[in-house]
């Protein structure tokens, strides 16, 4: 699984910045809600999430330094044309000194309204699907995400096995890196002018699996349940809580 470059494009109607704000987050299972060392008494837990460079057409710059021509948290900008399909390909890195871990990734896709294959039209008629341009998250669903949870900060996503079954990453002692989509496309019908600074917000989590998981029958269902419930616990805000100084 490489796909790493991200690209834009020009627009004539409306300037929209689709900046994919890849928080990049190391956590432990019980940790203080702080920053913490990639070192804990229960685990280490290291990843990290990149997009490939774009030109001004949305395309991918080919990259051959990951940690100095991809971008990381600020993500890419694109100025948005109807009927055009631009380049963009988060990516998440786990770090091959991480101890197996549930991988978790939030959402926040203020286009998706706007995407070829969602877009509603004046007669309520759902633009036709097309393989070339399937939306954000059907490429996520074609790349082992389940869609988990509805939270009010965005949808968050498990990495799974392609059957719904959590696949774990990490613990290998490699290297891993992980897909999430790589392209978005725009409805050759969409007014564009409404969606100015619009933006796809993603964020990342690892969370140790030691400590979830047992023999019970749903094992699988509750471990993820408790590991998600341990992320929140850590992050009050990732399960939609307040924050006053987000």
């Amino acid at each position: 699984m490489k796909k790493k470059l991200l690209t834009a494009a020009i627009l004539t109607v409306a300037a929209i910045a689709l900046v994919v704000v890849t928080v990049l987050t190391t956590i432990a299972y019980l940790t203080s809600s702080s920053a913490v060392s990639n070192t804990f008494t229960v685990g280490n837990v290291g990843i990290k999430m990149y997009e490939s460079n774009v030109d001004d057409n949305g395309k991918k710059i080919a990259d051959t330094d990951l940690h100095g021509t991809m971008k990381d948290s600020d993500g890419n900008n694109y100025h948005l044309m109807p009927g055009k399909t631009y380049d963009k390909d988060p990516t998440i890195y786990v770090d091959a000194s991480s101890d197996s871990s549930y991988l978790f990734v939030k959402v926040r896709n203020n286009i998706s309204s706007i995407e070829y294959g969602n877009f509603v039209h004046a007669d309520n008629t759902v633009s036709a699907q097309d393989s070339t341009k399937p939306t954000i998250e059907k490429q996520m669903i074609a790349n082992g995400w389940v869609k988990y949870l509805e939270t009010a900060t965005g949808t968050v996503y498990l990495y799974t096995d392609g059957n719904g079954k959590a696949l774990p990453v990490g613990g290998t002692n490699t290297d891993m890196e992980i897909d999430v989509f790589s392209t978005f496309s725009i409805d050759e019908h969409a007014d564009i002018s409404l969606y100015g600074g619009a933006k796809v917000t993603l964020t990342a989590f690892a969370i140790q699996t030691a400590g979830f998981v047992d023999n019970t029958e749903t094992a699988a269902d509750e471990a993820v349940d408790a590991a998600w419930a341990a992320i929140v616990e850590t992050y009050p805000y990732e399960g939609g809580a307040a924050v006053n100084n987000p």
